[in-house]
């Protein structure tokens, strides 16, 4: 608008330089927008504090002995988690599943966006486990 009424006034100039202005900021605005695009497309390392939080929430569910491996990584707005267990190794691998669902579950209570988890379970060592 700027543009027009200086060109009226005798700038001629001037509608060609707001054009370029406006151009130049819708041009910024775009790139904004694929950058934020982008990152929501690619995975992501998660911070250790959901890390923390992960870890946490599987050592508080009873029957479980150790995590040996935890990793998470963000894919879009969702959170994934690779988790490994040890659990008693005289559980049956029945009520060990059933651990792994537990830990499945709480894990999704407690941190939004938990979507994909994928839990391993492992008998502890005999000498840990009787520890």
């Amino acid at each position: 608008m700027v543009g027009v009424i200086a060109s009226v006034i005798g700038f001629p100039i001037a509608d060609t330089i707001a054009a370029i202005g406006v151009s130049a900021l819708v041009g910024r605005i775009g790139l904004e927008l694929i950058g934020t695009s982008v990152r929501g497309l690619m995975d992501s390392s998660v911070d250790t504090e959901l890390l923390q939080t992960a870890w946490q929430v599987a050592m508080d569910t009873p029957m479980v002995h150790s995590i040996y491996f935890l990793r998470g990584r963000h894919v879009g707005e969702d959170v994934q988690f690779d988790i490994r267990l040890r659990v008693d190794p005289n559980l049956r691998v029945k009520d060990s599943s059933m651990v792994a669902e537990a830990v499945r579950r709480r894990i999704q209570e407690e941190i939004p966006h938990a979507r994909d988890i994928r839990l391993f379970v492992s008998p502890a060592p005999a000498a840990a486990a009787r520890a």
